[in-house]
């Protein structure tokens, strides 16, 4: 049997390094409201680990999906170890916290991730390794776009900003746009609090230049145990000051005439394959599961180009999400804050 988790805070917990990390409390709301979130991509004899599973069961059934899943609790999943079940665990990203959670709940170390993969996993995750390994290859496509340096300190950015004039600042590990600065000339004074905060934690921040979005879009993969990448599809979702805010839920076929208004659907392939290649040896025996690239097509001097690699998540997305919602008559999937908790909305 496999065992999915959702821990959004797993960005955090690769920053932080710990082995019990607490996330901010907005990152343990949105755990608890929407550990239920794998059910949609889960089969039928899988099962969801969540902290309570009538909750889980009530928010679930307030989508309106109707596939059938299994919840369970920390209690259930000591219960099936204890017996010898064969498991498998898969959840959002792998970490030292939810590996730890899982122990807590007696799971074998031996049926779990060693310290080596998940060392593999932070180091890759690192938005300098895809700027730096994966970037330079997928710009090589003709009408591509794109440009991060990593930084170690204040006068290094000082320069970068004196020739762009304005920039994007990201810190090498964070989710949902919360550790992005947009910068121009007249730099607040407290950025640099916000920037010496981060070098200290983190040891450098990522700047890249800021390109005029036309749209927000992703390519989802999944990597066997054997290093063979497959491709699940495109994503086309919107942010605010990169933060997420939904995604698209259609055919590929629909997703792929939206993005033919802006470039050549041959392009999209091009790229694809690039990625494929670039990575498979890279892949190969380090990482097996999700992933997804999130890219953008962009306006730069009247021409319009796509930037390849806005950022590499060696994990579980919300595109594949998206891409597993077949039985809900919907358009849009966004998850939204009201009444005091996260909800998932398909509309």
């Amino acid at each position: 049997m496999r065992i999915y988790i959702f821990n959004p805070e797993h960005d955090m917990s690769l920053a932080s390094g710990l082995v019990n990390f607490t996330p901010p409390r907005a990152g343990r709301l949105l755990r608890h409201d929407l550990s239920f979130l794998p059910a949609v991509w889960a089969k039928q004899e899988d099962a969801v680990l969540v902290d309570e599973v009538d909750y889980a069961w009530e928010q679930y059934k307030s989508t309106g999906l109707s596939k059938q899943c299994n919840f369970i609790d920390c209690n259930d999943l000591s219960r099936m170890a204890s017996v010898g079940m064969g498991l498998e665990f898969e959840p959002w990203g792998w970490d030292l916290p939810v590996r730890e959670q899982l122990v807590k709940c007696n799971v074998s170390t031996s049926s779990l991730p060693d310290n080596d993969y998940l060392n593999t996993i932070k180091r890759m995750s690192h938005r300098g390794w895809s700027a730096t390994n994966l970037l330079p290859e997928l710009t090589k496509t003709k009408n591509t776009i794109g440009e991060a340096k990593i930084c170690h300190n204040w006068e290094e950015l000082k320069r970068f900003l004196s020739t762009y004039h304005r920039i994007v600042v990201k810190s090498p590990w964070s989710c949902s746009g919360r550790g992005v600065r947009y910068i121009e000339d007249n730099m607040p004074k407290q950025l640099e609090g916000w920037f010496n905060n981060v070098i200290k934690q983190q040891g450098c921040v990522l700047m890249e230049p800021y390109y005029n979005k036309v749209i927000d879009f992703g390519m989802e993969f999944v990597c066997d145990r054997k290093g063979n990448i497959e491709y699940r599809g495109l994503s086309l979702f919107e942010t605010s000051n990169g933060a997420y805010i939904g995604n698209m839920v259609a055919e590929e076929k629909a997703k792929e005439e939206i993005m033919a208004r802006y470039i050549p659907l041959s392009m999209l392939h091009e790229i694809r394959l690039s990625i494929i290649s670039s990575l498979t040896p890279m892949l190969a025996n380090t990482y097996h599961g999700p992933f997804g690239i999130d890219m953008m097509i962009v306006n730069s001097d009247g021409k319009v180009l796509v930037h390849p690699c806005v950022e590499l998540n060696l994990r579980m997305t919300m595109g594949h999400i998206s891409l597993g919602i077949t039985e809900h008559p919907c358009h849009l999937m966004n998850i939204v804050y009201q009444q005091g908790k996260y909800c998932l909305q398909l509309t």
